[in-house]
């Protein structure tokens, strides 16, 4: 405990001589992005805190509950990812995107299902119940892509899978069994019985 606060000291003091560092840069258009750059990572920070805060006070859980709660916040969630700190798993979390845009999908006839996580990757197979047309499945794929990077952007990458197409059925032709010689049309010699020649 007592190096963890050391350590925090001395953290501080070089925030403070790299503050001065800044301040010193001759370049005003460095100096200017530079102090832009610190002043939102501070909001950013700090609006992360007051959610967290926020978060807490309204929690009705404690433990793993609450930690999955607070990775659940946009904000908060963020933060989490930034220093490798978020409690769910990445497989877990697209799933669980996935089943957010339910009812998305199912509103444009189509079904998403993760196949695996590989290397950062997410592999989804999606699927239509084949009303609706090509340019719309586009378009569901286009979102799926979309909602998985926007919610999880620890991502690498999201690659869509679409089934095979099911095989068309093949076309029987009818060939009616050949009729037997007794049911062959009156007249016919090849019908009538031999006689024979007496």
């Amino acid at each position: 405990m007592q190096q963890d606060l050391l350590a925090q000291r001395a953290q501080a003091r070089r925030i403070e001589e790299l503050l001065q560092t800044v301040a010193g840069f001759s370049d005003p258009q460095v100096r200017a992005t530079t102090d832009e750059l610190i002043q939102i990572l501070l909001d950013m920070y700090g609006q992360g805190l007051a959610r967290l805060l926020a978060l807490i006070a309204q929690a009705t859980t404690t433990g793993q509950s609450l930690i999955e709660t607070l990775a659940n916040d946009e904000l908060v969630g963020a933060l989490l990812l930034l220093h490798g700190l978020h409690p769910l798993p990445l497989e877990e979390r697209v799933i669980g995107t996935l089943k957010e845009i339910q009812p998305y999908l199912q509103k444009h006839g189509a079904q998403a299902e993760l196949l695996r996580v590989d290397e950062g990757i997410a592999y989804v197979r999606l699927a239509s119940n084949g009303h609706g047309c090509s340019s719309t499945l586009s378009l569901v794929r286009t979102r799926v892509v979309e909602t998985l990077h926007e919610a999880i952007p620890d991502l690498e990458d999201v690659r869509v899978e679409n089934p095979s197409p099911a095989p068309r059925p093949q076309r029987v032709t009818f060939v009616p069994p050949l009729r037997s010689r007794q049911h062959t049309p009156t007249g016919s010699t090849a019908d009538k019985p031999a006689v024979d020649d007496e």
